[in-house]
């Protein structure tokens, strides 16, 4: 009588030895990020700081993510079309779908989620933040 289920022999310390070597050598991601830009951007998804001329340490994950930035200085945007229109604006930070993508100049906002609502009150998306005189 045949049984339904058959052993095998262990498979042979070598071959484990040789497969776990290789998926040592195996990169996590391909291909693997290429998002390190000069001035200390990084830019990730099609489209993601399109425009960037003299801004620096900018990130920007997703499509069209910073697409306008041109300027503005250490923005980070994480999703598609998250601070799409910024241009000059300054320490924003928008994470998800259209996350402040009217902003435009304003700095110092924070806003998580598709609707336009700042955490930070202190400017609004379409005016920067005001200056004060010490």
């Amino acid at each position: 009588m045949n049984p339904l289920i058959q052993l095998k022999k262990p498979t042979p310390p070598i071959v484990a030895v040789i497969s776990l070597a290789c998926f040592a050598l195996a990169e996590a991601v391909v291909p693997p990020p290429d998002g390190a830009y000069p001035g200390g951007n990084t830019a990730e998804g099609n489209l993601a700081l399109l425009n960037l001329t003299t801004g620096q340490f900018n990130t920007a994950v997703g499509l069209f993510s910073l697409a306008a930035n041109t300027d503005g200085d250490s923005n980070t945007g994480v999703g598609a079309s998250a601070l799409r229109n910024n241009t000059e604006g300054f320490n924003n930070t928008a994470v998800g779908v259209d996350a402040l993508n009217r902003n435009r100049i304003g700095g110092l906002i924070l806003q998580s989620g598709p609707k336009r609502f700042s955490l930070i009150p202190s400017a609004t998306a379409t005016r920067p933040l005001a200056r004060t005189r010490s």
